[in-house]
């Protein structure tokens, strides 16, 4: 088996859990990711895989290379967890939370805006408290809390100052200090923990200090987790999801979650799940 690995040339520790796991099965793993890499457009020169496998983050600089480098494989017949079509729409939140609208999932209520908002405006649509986020990001980062006038126009500036173009804003949670983390493979949540976030902290990322432990899904949660993953065409996803009055919300999808937690806290080997997704994959092309 030949996998093509699309990943920022330094591996993430899951990137590169998974590529060992591939090569103790024997397989012939290429990391496709080196930003140095001159790409002729059309050209079927170059590696020829089995099966694509995604592991690129919503935070890479290099994104729109990465995927298009992927797409060159794709056109080629090269099946893909997951396809470069599906990454595009779960590393924007915005996109995200647009898809899920559009199907009836349960989500918080969500602006696309940028740092020039009025902050009054928005403070109208959403009320207080309210959460900015850039619209590509990952593991908590550059998220924020705003409880006041002056605090939002405050963190607009300094999202402003920093170069931040795009960002979510969305209502405030009140229970979005733990969470759901449900990976989702093939259409079936295989693994699922609980994240408490840290003291003196409301992100309930691990990246963030969260500590996280197993827990059993309710049947409400599994089908959401498993709706929100098909509705952005992903095969692999980690989908946030928060336990509220009302009824779970989703939160947000990972396209490519961190897995290493997962398996502590559960005990699931959720890499060799991974893997024998994509071994399905190009099982089906091959025969």
């Amino acid at each position: 088996m030949r996998l093509a690995l699309v990943s920022r040339a330094r591996l993430s520790a899951t990137a590169s859990r998974l590529a060992q796991t591939a090569l103790s099965r024997g397989w012939d793993v290429h990391i496709v990711g080196d930003p140095a890499t001159i790409t002729q457009l059309g050209s079927h020169a170059g590696i020829s895989p089995d099966v694509i496998l995604n592991r690129v983050l919503g935070s890479e600089p290099d994104l729109t290379h990465l995927l298009l480098l992927q797409r060159q494989l794709e056109n080629r017949g090269v099946p893909a967890v997951n396809a470069a079509g599906a990454v595009e729409n779960a590393v924007s939140k915005a996109r995200q939370a647009a898809i899920y609208l559009a199907h009836g999932l349960p989500h918080p209520q969500t602006c696309l805006t940028t740092p020039y908002a009025d902050p009054k405006d928005l403070a109208d649509l959403l009320g207080f408290p309210l959460v900015l986020k850039p619209d590509s990001g990952y593991g908590g980062a550059g998220v924020v809390k705003a409880e006041t006038l002056a605090e939002l126009r405050l963190l607009l500036q300094e999202k402003a100052m920093n170069g931040h173009q795009l960002l979510v804003a969305q209502r405030w949670v009140p229970e979005a200090w733990w969470s759901l983390r449900l990976v989702v493979v093939d259409g079936e949540v295989v693994a699922t923990m609980q994240r408490r976030a840290a003291a003196g902290e409301w992100r309930s990322n691990v990246a963030q200090g969260a500590t996280a432990v197993e827990v059993e899904p309710s049947y409400a949660e599994v089908e959401l987790a498993v709706t929100a993953a098909a509705t952005l065409g992903l095969d692999v996803a980690g989908i946030d999801v928060i336990r509220t009055a009302e009824g779970p919300l989703v939160l947000e999808a990972n396209n490519s979650p961190g897995l290493i937690a997962t398996e502590q806290a559960t005990g699931v080997p959720v890499c060799e799940r991974i893997l024998a997704a994509v071994e399905k994959r190009a099982a089906v092309v091959m025969s």
